[in-house]
């Protein structure tokens, strides 16, 4: 899922498949890119040595094989620039993940409309997640694994 030197992330998620998306954000959690805090889309502590960031934050790492390091991750120009993103396409991708591990599927929704990538059918809408916050399991990142399964098997492709 590792992006190339010509391609940009949109261009990148825009070919990923819902199942694909939920995917990435669970393999990057188990990661841990960067260090998890859900407040925050880029952090840095204060001795300027560790990153912080939320779902999206490792979501985009594990979908451009790159890791925000300190000098770029607590500015949005700063991170869209280094993963060769347009600013407004990654603040929006950013929250729509955000909607995702709050399982608030009609919100990511409402998000990928906006930036025309691969929405949840209205069928898997009432699909129940459990919100993901610092204190995540292994059993809540099967259940957001389970539902990609279960969208795959249905045949969603974007």
């Amino acid at each position: 899922m590792t992006k190339t030197n010509q391609q940009t992330f949109e261009s990148i998620v825009r070919w990923m498949s819902v199942s694909q998306i939920v995917r990435a954000m669970t393999a990057g959690l188990r990661k841990r890119h960067v260090v998890v805090f859900m407040d925050t889309y880029g952090d840095v502590s204060d001795d300027g040595k560790t990153c912080f960031g939320c779902a999206a934050t490792n979501t985009i790492c594990e979908i451009t094989g790159k890791v925000f390091t300190p000098s770029v991750i607590a500015s949005g120009l700063d991170r869209a620039a280094y993963i060769n993103a347009g600013y407004v396409f990654l603040t929006t991708f950013e929250g729509m993940v955000d909607q995702l591990r709050c399982g608030r599927l009609d919100s990511y929704n409402g998000f990928a409309r906006d930036i025309r990538i691969a929405t949840i059918p209205e069928s898997f809408l009432d699909t129940h997640l459990p919100r993901l916050d610092e204190d995540f399991t292994e059993e809540q990142l099967q259940k957001y694994d389970r539902f990609a399964d279960e969208m795959e098997k249905a045949g969603v492709k974007k």
